[in-house]
């Protein structure tokens, strides 16, 4: 196509960009690919198409769901304070945004007592979000 490109990625806190010129620049297809023991953030959380990205998937999904929001729950109940200045020290506004709701969604759930039809309903709710709603918002997109 002839056309000039500017080729970026992210692994993590890594980045990388290259610019390639068509006959002044080395060719895109003649760079060597270099295997990372890592496994691209986007690429797990929106495209895991193989066996490694999808177990990967699943630990962060299990960390996310089973151990950072009950750990963030329970810092907040035990110092509220030091959970919210904990919390503006970490990422962005969006990241901090996140973490909050996750946190207050999970206080919203046990805070009346939990039953088991309560557990139920929410592992259908996080099951229609997680294998319904996430691919019918990347159809949309692509």
């Amino acid at each position: 196509h002839l056309k000039p490109l500017l080729e970026s990625g992210t692994l993590g806190t890594k980045a990388n960009s290259e610019i390639i010129i068509p006959h002044k620049t080395t060719c895109y297809n003649d760079h060597k690919e270099v295997k990372l023991d890592a496994i691209p953030m986007c690429t797990l959380r929106n495209f895991p198409h193989f066996i490694e990205h999808c177990i990967e998937w699943a630990r962060a999904q299990f960390s996310e769901l089973f151990e950072e929001s009950a750990q963030g729950l329970n810092a907040l109940l035990a110092d509220r304070e030091k959970y919210f200045e904990q919390v503006m020290k970490e990422g962005d506004a969006t990241v901090q945004l996140e973490k909050l709701e996750v946190v207050k969604g999970l206080y919203d759930f046990v805070k009346g007592g939990v039953k088991f039809e309560d557990c139920v309903a929410l592992a259908i709710e996080e099951f229609t979000k997680q294998y319904r709603d996430r691919i019918m918002a990347l159809k949309n997109l692509f």
